[in-house]
């Protein structure tokens, strides 16, 4: 994403969230941190690592969902389950706007709980 006088930002930048298809809040945050880091002066590597340490853990959130969303027979049970329990339905539209909703999805635990009960 980056390389010596090159900052690349948003979709230029493969920043697009996988999940939702989403862009514009990642392209503002890599605009605003591509911005201070030339103006810093700072070298291409910092911009890289920062872009990823602020981005990374949910891009890769996002790409676990968007596998999961993969597996028709698991986004069946989902639905199913959730046409009959409230509770499952509000989870899931929060999985879809959220990203701390979408990271309970990865607990073992919280998945179990939600499920069975």
């Amino acid at each position: 994403a980056s390389a010596n006088g090159i900052r690349l930002v948003g979709d230029a930048a493969t920043l697009v969230d996988p999940f939702s298809g989403e862009g514009v809040g990642n392209a503002l945050v890599s605009g605003e941190m591509a911005a201070r880091h030339i103006i810093e002066e700072k070298n291409h590597l910092e911009y890289q690592e920062e872009l990823w340490q602020v981005l990374g853990p949910e891009l890769i959130n996002s790409f676990r969902m968007q596998k999961l969303s993969r597996k028709s027979w698991l986004l069946n049970w989902l639905v199913k389950k959730a046409s009959k329990k409230p509770a499952l339905q509000e989870m899931m539209t929060e999985m879809i706007a959220s990203k701390e909703a979408q990271q309970d999805l990865h607990s073992p635990w919280f998945m179990f709980k939600t499920l069975m009960f």
